[in-house]
């Protein structure tokens, strides 16, 4: 499993804003066609505060994540925010643990 996190803020401006909502559409769609992508998870700040949104991309492998951040499509989509007004983007990569290779829930056992 590897984790790709974005941070961002959303366009201050309303058309940047509006042009963002559009984008956002189409490149979550786009973004779970893509090889290895199991999921993907977005959160807005409650507290409003920098940086107002964050996505989580979970690939099932490495080299999955790898071939995305290479990828055309990738690069498009950053793109697309720059150019509408985002700011503050960031991105974190992350594989999984080998102490704790999946996810863990309430009452499993050690």
């Amino acid at each position: 499993m590897a984790l790709l996190i974005h941070t961002w803020d959303i366009p201050p401006d309303p058309t940047g804003r509006e042009e963002y909502r559009l984008i956002g559409q189409e490149a979550i769609i786009i973004v779970l066609r893509q090889p290895g992508v199991r999921e993907l998870r977005a959160y807005r700040n409650p507290l409003r505060s920098t940086p107002q949104v964050m996505v989580q991309i979970e690939f099932d492998t490495d080299e999955a994540l790898q071939r995305y951040l290479d990828s055309h499509t990738y690069g498009e989509i950053l793109r697309d925010f720059i150019r509408v007004g985002c700011r503050n983007i960031r991105s974190e990569v992350w594989s999984a643990s080998p102490l704790v290779p999946r996810p863990l829930y309430p009452g499993d056992g050690p």
